[in-house]
């Protein structure tokens, strides 16, 4: 039993980092890839010297480093949970020095909980998780040799590694030298109070960077906030994690006299206490889980092209106009936009692309609406919204860099489309694709027999607008009439039409293109448009494209409507099961906000 409690702290940090792994993978896998979308970080040495280079440069630089592998299943979890488990464990190691009973163990897994818990905000950077693991290794590395030092080289031994520390991670050095002093308020109390130099070394240098202009306040030079998106103030929440490492620490002192329990009891106390860590770890995930967090599932889905999955996904299901903005792409890329339109709980055009303000600069609207202009052929708005996306994220956006790539190569401007290739070659991911890209540098044949850029370039129109100036159909009818083949221009459009009811314009559409290249023959979803907007004139409708057999079945639905009404019952509920998907329920029983 005494070898069981030897091997203890080994034996629940290896299982911590298995159990932390897959609670990660399950909680946050989304939230891992979305990081790995949210900066580029290159191989070059002018990208990393400007990184390096400035307080907290090394924790950055580190962080951003194990970001960039984020896209790959499994990995942030596991980069994750072992530098949370290394984190407790180097506070185990520095606290042993206080208390050598092994059911405290346990207790260092608190404040990389709460690290843990701040992962997800997404706004909280992953920086600050490294920061706090370099953090634990300066007080455990203090810890290791201040026994072998003596008076003023015990005092120089703290200073050093403060300092060192605010230049390496920057705000963290103000957890370090405050964690110094109270070990030392806890192993020599009548000398601790030379230890305070630390902590003051660390508040002169957050006032220095601070009247250079390095950091705006004292609170993101000296706190946790120094972590956190910048132009945002977290809730006192953040500091949590901070303040539990000096808590834990106390608790160690305080408990320092218990006697020493038998083998049994000391590693039954240390799994009852690690168990209890374990569900309290899982029960607040589910309280501070993101609710942004099926948006980062559905744009994961997007930069990997996976459409399937976006369809599948429950989360398209809510009567949400972003999210259905998600789920239409994924159907036109399927090419079952107009066949499948009303799978999906659909409310009015805005279902299909979402129109925020011109000047709205959030990230998740620029960047999903860059890749919807982008599919349906407004280039120059495409470009807009993900030059706007890639500058409105402190570090970049890579696939908003690739669709800058493609953009300028669909203008010809081939000089731009190199320098973000340049950029997109020192990467680690996207080097490969860049490098492919070059094929299309300066060469319009090339280009032009592509069959993505070459269909994008015959949609380009003489007015080019980095806006819907006129609103999203004038643009899709202007991509049209450039490019008559462009069936993803056509499928918005008549979907547009549609979700908003527009009686004029879906009669005008079939007058003007019925039977030409665009509109060779009206798919079924339309022709029901066609069909209950011009109800009183069936003769219009066959005219038009609209086939008997919409005819005979919209005279059923016709039928069982007017039944309904008229026995006093519930048409939408009565209608729903046979025609819940077809365009009439939607026209009679889908209020448009």
């Amino acid at each position: 039993m005494r070898t069981i409690e030897k091997y203890l702290p080994l034996s629940i940090g290896l299982l911590a980092v298995f159990l932390l792994w897959f609670y990660l993978e399950k909680a946050q896998e989304f939230l891992f890839y979305y990081r790995e979308q949210v900066q580029i970080f290159r191989f070059d040495s002018s990208f990393i010297y400007d990184r390096f280079f400035v307080v907290g440069g090394f924790s950055l630089c580190l962080s951003q480093f194990f970001v960039q592998f984020f896209c790959v299943p499994l990995i942030g979890s596991l980069i994750t949970a072992v530098c949370s488990v290394a984190s407790a464990a180097f506070l185990w190691l520095a606290f042993r020095k206080i208390n050598r009973h092994v059911c405290l163990f346990a207790l260092c897994f608190l404040p990389v909980l709460f690290q843990i818990n701040a992962l997800y905000d997404f706004y909280y950077s992953y920086q600050g998780l490294v920061s706090f693991c370099l953090a634990s290794l300066f007080i455990y590395v203090y810890a290791v040799f201040v026994p072998t030092l003596k008076g003023i080289y015990r005092l120089l031994w703290g200073s050093m590694l403060s300092v060192v520390l605010f230049v390496l991670a920057g705000a963290a050095a103000l957890l370090s030298a405050v964690a110094i002093f109270f070990f030392e308020l806890s192993t020599d109390y009548k000398r601790a109070h030379y230890q305070l130099l630390p902590v003051v070394l660390v508040l002169l240098s957050g006032f220095y960077i601070v009247a250079r202009g390095d950091a705006a306040s004292l609170r993101l030079a000296l706190l946790n906030d120094a972590y956190y998106e910048p132009i945002l103030r977290p809730t006192k929440f953040f500091l949590t994690s901070w303040i539990l490492v000096v808590l834990v620490m106390l608790v160690f002192f305080a408990l320092k006299r218990l006697p020493v329990f038998k083998p049994s009891v000391s590693v039954g106390c240390a799994l009852v206490l690690f168990a209890g860590i374990c569900w309290y770890c899982l029960y607040s995930g589910e309280r501070n889980s993101s609710k942004a967090y099926g948006l980062f599932e559905l744009q994961h889905y997007v930069v990997t092209e996976d459409w399937d999955r976006i369809l599948q996904s429950k989360v398209v299901r809510a009567d949400n106009y972003l999210l259905l903005n998600y789920a239409n792409l994924a159907l036109s890329h399927r090419g079952r936009l107009i066949s499948n339109l009303f799978d999906y709980p659909q409310r009015g055009p805005m279902s299909l692309l979402v129109q925020g303000n011109s000047n709205d600069q959030i990230p998740e609207l620029t960047t999903i609406l860059a890749d919807l202009y982008y599919r349906v052929g407004s280039i120059g708005a495409a470009q807009s919204k993900a030059f706007d996306s890639n500058v409105g994220i402190r570090y970049g956006n890579p696939s908003m860099v690739k669709l800058l790539v493609k953009t300028n190569l669909i203008f010809g401007a081939y000089a731009v489309a190199e320098k973000y290739i340049s950029l997109l070659e020192k990467t680690w991911r996207y080097a490969d694709w860049a490098r492919a890209q070059r094929r299309f540098l300066y060469d319009d044949e090339a280009v032009a027999s592509d069959q993505e850029l070459g269909t994008k370039r015959k949609g380009l129109t003489r007015q080019d607008h980095f806006a819907f100036l006129y609103g999203p159909y004038a643009d899709m009818l202007n991509t049209l009439e450039a490019n008559p083949a462009d069936t993803v221009a056509r499928d918005y459009a008549l979907a547009f039409l549609m979700l908003a009811k527009d009686r004029k314009n879906v009669n005008r559409f079939v007058e003007r293109y019925a039977g030409t290249e665009i509109l060779k023959t009206v798919p079924p979803l339309f022709q029901q448009a066609v069909m209950i907007m011009n109800e009183d004139d069936p003769a219009y409708c066959r005219r038009y494209g609209v086939s008997e057999n919409v005819v005979e079945s919209y005279g059923d639905f016709r039928r069982k409507y007017l039944s309904a009404i008229e026995n006093r019952r519930s048409a939408a509920a009565d209608l729903l099961g046979e025609y819940g998907k077809s365009y009439w329920y939607y026209f009679l029983f889908k209020n448009i906000p």
